[in-house]
């Protein structure tokens, strides 16, 4: 398994989330396109103002773009992310968490500022046990309850339907 970093700013996140969990890479970055596979996992990191990490997801399949699709390539009409990929989410902070609660340090900032690339798989590592949700510490050693039970459910029904799903959202 490899692990990417992608990196983008907050408006781009957003409306890759709503296009269907898809990323583009640009013709410059077709060497890493190739060596992307299914089921690599892809951290999600946002530029300022949050400069951080928010969530990761697995990588299902890539693609070559062949029509205009983001905003800036219908303005400009000519295709500038030519290859992309498609990706499920794992997990990902609400949008409103995002600088709140995002996984950022100097070294991961340096990594950034050189856009999407491969990271070192214990690097990875450690970013993806970080950006975990926050679980309340578990007291009894019981059975989950029925409303946990429904929670576990409807996150699994998110991640198949590619839907950013949360345990609880205030």
């Amino acid at each position: 398994m490899n692990y990417w970093l992608a990196v983008g700013s907050p408006a781009n996140w957003k409306l890759s989330f709503e296009k269907g969990n898809v990323w583009g890479l640009t013709t410059r970055q077709h060497h890493w396109w190739e060596k992307l596979n299914e089921g690599d996992a892809v951290i999600f990191y946002v530029t300022k103002p949050v400069s951080g990490v928010v969530g990761h997801g697995i990588i299902q399949t890539k693609f070559k773009q062949n029509k205009p699709t983001w905003p800036e390539e219908i303005e400009q009409g000519k295709i500038l992310w030519p290859w992309g990929f498609e990706f499920t989410v794992e997990y990902c902070l609400p949008g409103s968490d995002w600088e709140l609660r995002k996984i950022t340090s100097d070294t991961l900032k340096l990594k950034a500022g050189i856009s999407f690339q491969s990271v070192e798989p214990d690097f990875a590592a450690q970013l993806i046990a970080q950006v975990q949700p926050v679980q309340a510490a578990v007291t009894d050693t019981t059975s989950p309850s029925l409303h946990e039970e429904i929670q576990q459910r409807l996150i699994e029904i998110g991640k198949l339907q590619n839907v950013i799903s949360e345990r609880e959202y205030s």
